[in-house]
């Protein structure tokens, strides 16, 4: 009885294993490409803007070593980067003036936000173009969405 309790005790702990280890490997999977490379000194997001994301009390909270600047468009600079979790992800979006900048995060590798007028910046697979991008917003005049890598598409924004 004592070598059939040890043998189930084993393959249950081996069965925890495995499934924690399967867990980890799915998120490193899962990760956004961008996030997932190495950082840069072009991923450096301006000092004002670090400041502020740097304050205690900054909503939402960036992880600041995981930025990445994913690129520009219409006078809008585009960096994603991690929140308080490897899950949560976050679009930071700086205009031409450097103090108009807004950052969102969402636990999700679905995110969307907008900076206006500027652009609307959002996540996506393998940069696939949304066919249903929920139009309902009123007095809101969208571009076409353009794919800056294959993470992250933008449109242009004008009210």
């Amino acid at each position: 009885m004592t070598t059939m309790s040890s043998r189930i005790g084993a393959l249950g702990i081996a069965l925890v294993l495995s499934a924690t280890l399967a867990g980890c490997s799915f998120f490193a999977k899962d990760e956004l490409p961008t996030l997932s490379r190495e950082q840069t000194d072009s991923d450096a997001l301006p000092p004002n803007v670090e400041k502020s994301l740097r304050a205690d009390d900054s909503e939402p909270a960036i992880d600041l070593a995981s930025v990445r600047l994913v690129g520009e468009r219409a006078g809008v600079l585009v960096y994603l980067a991690h929140g308080k979790s490897v899950a949560e992800n976050c679009f930071v979006l700086i205009s031409r003036d450097p103090e108009s900048w807004g950052a969102s995060c969402q636990e999700s590798d679905e995110l969307m936000t907008t900076i206006e007028p500027g652009i609307e910046a959002r996540t996506t697979k393998d940069g696939a173009i949304p066919k249903d991008d929920g139009d309902g917003v009123i007095n809101i005049n969208k571009g076409p969405w353009i794919v800056l890598t294959e993470d992250v598409i933008v449109r242009e924004v004008t009210r």
